[in-house]
This record gives structure tokens, sequence and C-alpha cells, in this order.
């Protein structure tokens, strides 16, 4: 439960199941989501953000990460950075002038239900908040021919609330000079305990073992269907947001899902 002064509305107080008015304080929540970019993945970026503006029931701040854009940021992308947002996603309390929450997320999801229930989770007592995974990734090689690295919370950091105040940690020099593996298992967080839970629900990894029965928000962590030869779980759904993009239309229903919109060269 998000917490407010005593002056303001009463713990009771919760989302309207009906109209899903997020209040705060008394006032409409603004949700500020920050989104990793790269320009190899500036499809997935649309989609994702085409996908959360529609199933939103409040406003939305989208902000992409873009590497270059950020002030002090000089660290190169390594061998080891999947993308040009590995490391720089860590820099979201920065951004957010460590004030209130914020919501980052990797490009590559699609929301099938209301961001604005993701508030629900936020808890002063922790300085963040993620889908605990509990899964090794089950190919070596995701996306366009990367290495898929193997990691103790592994996809933790894909979907990440942060709740900045509680994040100084994360300055730019901080982020700059860490290593890879001590920002994503964050280690920069002095107790673990500070570390809340989202349900799996909302991070749901296409292809892998031990995910959540229920899917509120799909996450193409192994490549989107724009990256990949075979047909992928919920490719169907990708592929309506891009049709429509593309279009500014809807999608006709008969669309056929195993259309190839693209194949990766070999």
């Amino acid at each position: 439960m998000i917490s407010c002064p005593t002056n303001c509305l009463s713990k009771q107080e919760k989302f309207d199941t009906q109209s899903m008015q997020m209040l705060y304080c008394g006032q409409m929540k603004t949700l500020n989501v920050y989104i990793g970019y790269d320009q190899k993945e500036q499809t997935s970026f649309h989609i994702l953000s085409q996908s959360l503006i529609e199933k939103s029931s409040i406003p939305l701040r989208i902000t992409p990460i873009v590497k270059g854009q950020i002030s002090g940021f000089t660290r190169e992308r390594s061998e080891h950075d999947s993308s040009d947002f590995s490391i720089s996603r860590f820099l979201v309390p920065y951004l957010s002038k460590y004030r209130d929450w914020s919501l980052y997320l990797d490009c590559d999801f699609i929301f099938l239900e209301d961001p604005a229930k993701l508030l629900e989770y936020c808890n002063d007592q922790f300085a963040l908040l993620v889908c605990k995974h509990a899964h090794q990734p089950k190919i070596d090689i995701k996306k366009t021919k990367q290495t898929q690295s193997k990691y103790e919370f592994k996809n933790w950091s894909s979907l990440m609330l942060f709740n900045n105040e509680k994040c100084e940690a994360l300055s730019v020099d901080y982020v700059n000079t860490a290593a890879g593996f001590d920002l994503h298992q964050f280690k920069w967080i002095e107790n673990q305990k500070l570390i809340g839970t989202i349900p799996l629900a909302w991070n749901y990894l296409v292809g892998e073992d031990n995910q959540s029965i229920e899917r509120k928000a799909i996450h193409f962590t192994n490549g989107t269907p724009i990256e990949q030869t075979e047909l992928i779980e919920y490719s169907h759904i990708w592929k309506k947001y891009l049709f429509k993009l593309l279009n500014n239309i809807d999608t006709p229903a008969d669309v056929d899902e195993n259309l190839v919109i693209f194949t990766p060269e070999q």
C-alpha cells in the first residue's frame, strides 16, 4: 500500500476496481515510466509505449533512457552489455532527482493490464520492488546472436519500481564505475530486505520455466518476434501492435499469427 500523511486518505482507500482511478494523497497520480532505449530496438520501444498508453487508467510520463542524453554518463558499452541500457537503467533515480517513485522497464515488454496497478505495491519500507524470478535461462544465445549472461537474480532488473529517495547510492559516478554484476545483483543496497516483491505475473518471461500462470505483462527476454526465426508465444499480440503502429488502424481479426515480418540474418 502507498504510504500517505495522516491527514490525507485513510489506509482503507484503494483502487476503485471499476474506474481504476489511482488516488495518491487526494490527487491523481502520474506514473513515471522509464524505458530502456537502443537504436536497434526502437520498434520494441514504441510497441511497449503503445501498450502502456492503451492499458493505463492514469496519466503516464514515459521517458526513453537514451545513453548519449544523460549528462555525466560516460561509461562505454562493454562486450557483456546486451544493449545500450544494460547499465544506464540504474540511473532512473538520478533522472528522477531522487524523488517519488519511478518504474523502469526493458523495452521488450508488452502490457496486458493497467500499469497503474503496480502502484499498489509501493511501500516506503523498500528501496525498490522487483519480480523475483528463480530460473536459469534455457538458451545460450538470445535476440540477434547475443550471448546470454547467466547470474544470480537474472531478470530481476528488467522491471524495477524505484523508491527514488532511497536509491541515492546510484549516483552518476557510481554507475559509471561499478561492476555490472554489482549493479544487477543489487549490491548497492545495504540490506537485501530492502528489495520488495512484485508478483511474477508482471514479468512473464516468454520461453522460460518457472513462470506465473497469470500474465499481466509479457517480457520477450530472449527476443521479440522481429528478432526470432521461430514462432514464439504471444507473437500475435506483438504483431498486432506493430500492424497498428505502421498502419494507424487496428489489426484485422483474422491476421495470420504465423506471418513472418522479418527474419534476422543467419
